[in-house]
């Protein structure tokens, strides 16, 4: 499975990549805050030889160093950083993150890295700009007495002013603010490949439209909202109002009744069959990153299935029409291959 719009898989959002900078962490591995539960606690170390167990939090970039053994981890980022998106999460195994807790997360994270990239870009322009004002500083004592232009100050001055790349700089720090709010917004929109689009039936909402006329209350236990969530849109029409499909295992109802649970009759007909119901957890907004992407996998090849079924459906009806078609011209044409009687003529 392969996420566009994620974090690299080299970025230190992902835990193993925090646990790849321990190499030289100065600590053992029955330590409380060895590198396994540094990496865990959202640390990544870019200290040196000479401050070796420094290290900072991949989201809120909190630093610490002057770790003890018997420091835990976990309870030194609450205490030094307990705002800290990653900390209010309280999950450290990133599998068992939700969908919601994982966009929510990437959004702060790359808020923090746009920033910072902002951060650096402003450095260059203070550093192009204090050597830009030094040329000019140098130029002006030496030349108090004459009014010049930018090219003489650099031409009397005997070194360049580097305004291009002066010019560079101010132009990229621009860009750098023009296009933040609309870069963080692109990189919002994360899109899983393989996930269904939006409107697929394998999202509840796109099933619960499909109920505009469903011919039952919402106090009744077979409402529109409990029928979407036990896998269930319309396909019925004004015959078979009642007629629902499942969007995972493609099975039928109808016939409904007030006093119905739609995920007990789901499960009571279906146990083994769907997907959906082996699942077991109808609440979309809960599922893990793990969990989605196995029922994706079984939803996509459900759809691929269906595909198939169509494809030779089109071609069995092709044939058919074919072999058809040959069958009512060899009737008009049989005449064609009978053998004529002779005629006898008298001369």
């Amino acid at each position: 499975m392969v996420f566009v719009g994620l974090p690299e898989t080299t970025a230190y959002f992902w835990t193993k990549n925090r646990r790849a900078t321990y190499g030289t962490w100065p600590f053992e591995d029955s330590d409380k805050c060895n590198a396994e539960r540094m990496a865990a606690a959202g640390f990544y170390v870019i200290g040196d030889n000479k401050e070796p167990d420094l290290v900072e939090c991949f989201i809120c970039g909190k630093q610490l160093d002057g770790w003890e053994p018997n420091d835990d981890p976990w309870s030194e980022h609450e205490k030094h950083q307990s705002d800290c998106p990653f900390v209010k999460l309280n999950k450290q195994n990133e599998m068992e993150w939700t969908v919601n807790e994982l966009y929510d997360l990437y959004r702060k994270y790359k808020t923090k890295e746009l920033k910072n990239e902002v951060k650096r870009s402003v450095e260059t322009l203070k550093d192009k700009a204090a050597q830009l004002t030094n040329e000019l500083f140098v130029h002006r004592s030496s030349h108090k007495n004459k009014k010049s232009t930018a090219f003489e100050f650099s031409f009397f001055a005997g070194t360049p002013l580097n305004l291009v790349e002066f010019d560079k700089a101010v132009i990229f720090f621009h860009n750098c603010r023009r296009q933040l709010s609309r870069r963080i917004n692109r990189a919002f929109e994360m899109i899983i490949a393989e996930i269904p689009n939006t409107t697929s039936y394998f999202w509840k909402r796109n099933r619960s439209a499909t109920y505009s006329s469903w011919p039952f209350k919402d106090s009744d236990k077979c409402n529109a909202e409990r029928m979407a969530d036990a896998g269930f849109y319309v396909v019925g029409d004004s015959n078979e109002p009642d007629l629902v499909e499942c969007f995972m295992c493609g099975g039928q109802f109808s016939g409904w009744k007030p006093d119905d649970d739609p995920w007990r009759k789901h499960m009571k007909e279906y146990p083994l069959i769907c997907p959906f119901v082996r699942f077991n957890k109808p609440d979309e907004n809960k599922w893990s990153i793990k969990e989605l992407c196995s029922l994706c996998k079984e939803y996509n090849i459900k759809v691929d299935m269906d595909n198939v079924k169509e494809s030779l459906a089109k071609v069995r009806a092709d044939m058919e029409r074919i072999m058809h078609k040959q069958s009512i011209d060899r009737i008009l044409n049989q005449d064609k291959y009978r053998k004529r009687p002779y005629r006898i003529i008298n001369v």
